[in-house]
């Protein structure tokens, strides 16, 4: 980086300034040129990856002095990835504050007497990600409790509050039909499971025989399993595809597992608001509550319903904390679509506006910052709230920023930090250094002194970046945020990227 201090032209003379303190004999020693701040150091092991093909950014910060530590490019362009989902936390919490909990609303159509609702039940999304289906196992339990015997109409699903959100990636368009992962999860504003399913597979006892296969929470007419899964000793080998026409989903199984051994498998499901219907109805009748009619979605709000009941989900702090560890996308960009409904109640949802409201909010974390960028720096470019899309673009200097806004906001600072992950602590098999005897003590300072959140892709290119805060010695706070995109055809392996990182960053530790 260039120091603020202006060096003095070709021509101007240094002996002026010293000729007054040699004539008042004060002067013993002639300094050679004005003082200059020193440069920040580089990163070299993240330059290197460059040799492979790579693109690569990065900061590093001392928060409490407003210092630049390290820097390589931290005004280059990259796709962010999953970090792009620290903006969407920042800004949420921000809106709402972490005790915040949106409401899904139970609602009648027709007349209540006597335990029977002549007309139809209503479930209406608040678009909270949080639901599980232990939530709408207690909003049965709730109507049961208040004398709900019967309906003699359907249960509808009111989508009302962001209609039908088209796919915006090619992941998420294909997994309309089919899908072998749970990432690429549709959005709706009733959201059940992080709209996903579950089948747990129980191997047996003895080798050869079949594994039991069962589907979480309950078997549904909506969901078929299709396959077997053999108990065989060796490695586990288990194949799982989902495939659906309309609301039917097909969960297609293969493959072996050991001996007494049980895993539980995720995949995303089609028509996530009729699933949501078709459960909550198992979970009434469960209750004793009868229903006559069919599930039905709505992608209008339903006019003319009546409220039951109100429930509330987690908190906004719980949800952030999973969404962050976890890096679940259908929360990240449900969040963005409720930011987008209560900062622009009167325009169409979708993931374009918020990704636009979230820029905004990046774009604001520059003011007042220690670390401005330089003048033709680039303007942070998001189309979502989760990262997901690879149109996505940050500079390692925006997510400094972000960083340094959450942490100069006292009252939400230890709500994003809780959510953040310490690699000796979290999820993540490839972000911890390796330990056991070798280990060094820099591979220790980065397992236990950084709060961090990972993003990764693998198409068009690999994408490898991490962003968070980190502690040194002293106990002062510290920012830092890396960026690595392969070229096309030419990957960095995770392992690498955060291998470079973690070298980098090593020397910074004491300030």
């Amino acid at each position: 980086m260039a120091s603020h201090n202006q060096a003095p032209s070709a021509g101007a003379s240094r002996v002026a300034p010293v000729l007054p303190c040699l004539l008042l004999g004060l002067c013993l020693t002639l300094l050679p040129g004005p003082l200059r701040a020193a440069p920040p150091a580089d990163l070299p092991a993240l330059t290197a990856l460059e040799a492979k093909g790579a693109a690569t950014a990065g900061l590093i910060v001392d928060l409490e002095r407003g210092k630049v530590l390290a820097a390589h490019a931290p005004d280059r362009a990259l796709i962010p990835a999953s970090v792009v989902k620290l903006a969407t936390a920042g800004r949420a919490l921000e809106a709402w504050g972490p005790g915040w909990r949106f409401t899904t609303s139970l609602l009648r159509r027709g007349a209540l007497k006597e335990g029977t609702l002549s007309g139809d039940l209503v479930l209406r999304g608040g678009g909270d990600a949080s639901i599980t289906d232990e939530d709408l196992w207690r909003m049965a339990r709730s109507l049961a409790q208040r004398g709900l015997k019967e309906v003699t109409g359907g249960v509808i699903v009111d989508e009302g509050l962001f209609g039908r959100i088209a796919c915006n990636v090619a992941d998420r368009c294909d997994a309309e039909a089919r899908s072998e992962n749970a990432y690429d999860a549709p959005l709706s504003a009733t959201p059940v499971d992080y709209n996903s399913l579950a089948l747990t597979v129980v191997a047996d006892a003895e080798e050869g025989q079949a594994a039991q296969l069962l589907l979480e929470p309950y078997d549904l007419p909506d969901v078929a399993v299709e396959g077997s899964v053999t108990t065989a000793d060796g490695p586990t080998q288990l194949s799982l595809e989902r495939v659906s026409q309309g609301a039917q989903n097909n969960l297609l199984v293969s493959g072996s597992l050991p001996p007494g051994k049980t895993l539980t498998l995720y995949r995303s499901l089609a028509e996530p608001a009729h699933y949501a219907g078709t459960l909550f109805r198992a979970f009434l009748e469960q209750a004793g509550i009868r229903i006559d009619g069919a599930v039905a979605v709505s992608e209008q709000p339903v006019a003319g319903a009546e409220p039951l009941l109100d429930y509330q989900g987690a908190e906004l702090a719980r949800a952030i904390d999973l969404m962050l560890t976890y890096s679940n996308n259908l929360q990240a960009d449900t969040l963005a679509l409720d930011l987008q409904r209560r900062l622009q109640p009167d325009q169409p949802p979708s993931l374009a506006a918020a990704g636009r409201l979230l820029e905004a909010h990046v774009a604001g974390a520059a003011d007042g910052s220690a670390f401005p960028a330089p003048a033709g720096a680039p303007a942070p470019r998001l189309a979502d709230g989760s990262g997901l899309d690879p149109a996505d673009r940050l500079t390692a200097r925006q997510l400094v920023q972000l960083l340094e806004q959450g942490y100069r906001r006292t009252e939400t600072f230890p709500s994003l930090l809780g959510a953040l992950t310490v690699p000796a602590n979290g999820p993540q098999t490839t972000l911890p250094a390796p330990g056991g005897a070798g280990a060094s003590a820099a591979d220790g300072n980065w397992n236990r002194r950084i709060m961090v959140k990972t993003g990764g892709l693998g198409v068009p290119v690999s994408v490898t970046s991490l962003a968070g805060y980190f502690r040194f010695k002293d106990g002062g706070w510290g920012a830092f945020a890396f960026l690595v995109n392969g070229a096309p055809d030419r990957p960095i392996s995770r392992a690498d990227a955060f291998s470079a990182m973690r070298r980098d960053l090593s020397r910074h530790w004491k300030r």
